[in-house]
């Protein structure tokens, strides 16, 4: 929900713009269901899940872990499109059932948005990054 408000302070400036953010979001597992993905993919899948995006947007939103593991995961996160998410109010339903599975990891790379790097050795932060290239028409 935070990446969305912040989505929504970029749309409002209506020109090129880029937010970079560290630091760790927390996410509270139900252990009795636990699929595969990390804090940062289920930030992108939940931002995507409530951010309403104006078709005309061209947006790219980016969740990392630097240490290239993002919980359980292969991935070290998940990056968000105009493209993908498109795909992603397509698929609403079945993605939010993902979210409370957490089963992010899963659900991301069947639209092709998570985002596998080799492992770095060095666990500094997370990085968030939104960038918005303004409106088109």
């Amino acid at each position: 929900m935070f990446l969305a408000n912040l989505g929504d302070a970029i749309l409002l400036r209506q020109k090129s713009s880029a937010l970079v953010l560290g630091g760790e979001t927390t996410v509270r597992l139900n252990l009795e269901v636990n699929g595969i993905g990390g804090r940062n993919q289920e930030a992108i899948l939940s931002a995507a899940l409530n951010w309403e995006f104006p078709p005309n947007l061209d947006v790219a939103i980016t969740c990392m872990s630097t240490d290239g593991i993002d919980g359980n995961s292969r991935a070290a996160g998940a990056v968000l499109t105009s493209r993908t998410i498109r795909k992603i109010k397509r698929s609403r339903t079945s993605l939010m059932t993902s979210l409370r599975k957490h089963d992010s990891y899963n659900a991301l790379k069947r639209i092709g948005a998570v985002a596998v790097t080799r492992k770095t050795g060095t666990n500094l932060n997370d990085i968030t990054i939104l960038c918005s290239m303004g409106r088109y028409s």
